[in-house]
């Protein structure tokens, strides 16, 4: 693919895509384990992440993968039925949080900030 084709991302939208936190997102670029390269930007260095390399089940096989080594070797059966967990659990998680976010939202709006409630207070 060219390079002008390639979308790439940065470290919230991989959050966002991939249903992890920000700080899980910067370890595993750290690590290598999800793929990213540091750019020279007006305002600093920033990770550039493509899009494409953000499958989750390639990221969710990735980490069973490293439990298979870290514990016992498993047989190929034993694997997808792991694999298979591992997507559905994933899948449940990012349909939660999205949830969380829109109920998170939703309360934003119905409630009236504190902080903007003192603000109003002190000076008017």
């Amino acid at each position: 693919m060219p390079e002008d084709k390639i979308e790439y991302v940065g470290v919230d939208q991989a959050a966002e895509i991939l249903g992890y936190s920000k700080r899980t997102i910067y370890k595993k670029l750290r690590k290598g384990e999800i793929p990213g390269q540091k750019v020279d930007t007006k305002t600093g260095k920033k990770w550039k992440i493509k899009k494409s390399d953000l499958n989750p089940k390639a990221i969710a096989e990735n980490e069973i993968i490293e439990v298979k080594k870290k514990d016992k070797k498993l047989n190929r059966e034993e694997f997808k039925e792991l694999l298979h967990e591992s997507i559905s659990e994933s899948e449940e998680i990012k349909l939660l949080r999205k949830e969380i976010q829109k109920l998170n939202k939703k309360l934003d709006q119905e409630s009236e900030n504190p902080v903007k409630k003192f603000l109003r207070w002190l000076f008017y």
